[in-house]
């Protein structure tokens, strides 16, 4: 429970990424411009929530940790949106940037190709040693 709770920071998407392993078997990885809509929502929910101010705030941890785990550069990226002081700049920045990291082609590419996503923390990757997942940092966690 705490891994795959940590393990969450950064990739909401994961609890629905386990739950269709589990239902299926099959690593079922979300193309890139689905994740930025998610990354987008969060943002939107955690602003129209908490406010202007505290939602800037509150909002900087979840971006760093959106960025950790999907840019390949993270850190000038995420040292700009620590700096944004409105909800408007904030949320810019971010589209702006996952926008590039989705690509012309929203991410869609061929399944199997690395491509599709490659968020360094995986999504629920499938351990084949282990029959469980393996994620950034957490080792396996087993199925039930």
């Amino acid at each position: 429970g705490v891994m795959i709770g940590r393990a969450s920071f950064g990739q909401p998407w994961l609890f629905r990424a386990i739950d269709s392993f589990l239902e299926t078997r099959a690593d079922e990885r979300l193309a890139r411009a689905e994740l930025r809509d998610i990354i987008l929502a969060h943002l939107d929910s955690l602003y129209g929530f908490y406010g202007e101010e505290t939602g800037v705030r509150i909002a900087r941890k979840h971006i760093g940790w959106y960025c950790e785990r999907c840019l390949p550069d993270p850190q000038p990226v995420r040292a700009e949106l620590m700096s944004a002081r409105s909800t408007a700049l904030q949320l810019a920045g971010v589209r702006r940037h996952f926008d590039a990291w989705v690509g012309p082609d929203g991410g869609k590419a061929a399944p199997g190709n690395p491509a599709r996503i490659e968020c360094r923390a995986g999504i629920a990757r499938q351990d084949a040693r282990s029959g469980g997942f393996a994620g950034h940092d957490t080792g396996a966690v087993r199925a039930a």
